[in-house]
């Protein structure tokens, strides 16, 4: 997927469908956002709703491949 600004937020845009079915086989959490061959996540994007929270600086139209659920608060 990449990450988009739209106004004062950023969106998840998906580049494929298995994308979107993972996240909604997730559950209620927060699954880890990291650029392709990092370890460390960028930031968060929430299994159902699909917020985005970030904690790293990105680009425009940023590639992130997703990682495992993280413990963070709603």
């Amino acid at each position: 997927m990449r990450l988009v600004s739209e106004g004062q937020r950023i969106i998840a845009r998906f580049t494929v469908p298995w994308e979107i079915a993972f996240l909604a086989e997730q559950g209620n959490v927060w699954i880890g956002l990291h650029r392709p061959g990092e370890k460390d996540p960028l930031g968060a994007i929430h299994a159902q709703t699909h917020e985005v929270r970030l904690w790293q600086n990105t680009i425009e139209r940023q590639v992130v491949v997703l990682g495992a659920p993280l413990s963070l608060p709603d």
